[in-house]
């Protein structure tokens, strides 16, 4: 269930939070700082895997 959370999240980003977190107020900012954060903890688990395998 987690994972399925977080694809959606990954590709819901550049879309949706900026525009949810301009129009709404602090509940929709903190999630989507929630969901940013995700987005950059994966980039940095990929990229430190990347780095690993070479």
């Amino acid at each position: 269930m987690e994972g399925k959370q977080i694809k959606a999240g990954n590709n819901n980003i550049p879309s949706v939070v900026p525009q949810v977190g301009s129009r709404e107020g602090g509940v929709y900012t903190a999630w989507g700082a929630h969901q940013h954060m995700i987005f950059i903890l994966k980039i940095e688990y990929f990229v430190t895997c990347a780095y690993n395998s070479f």
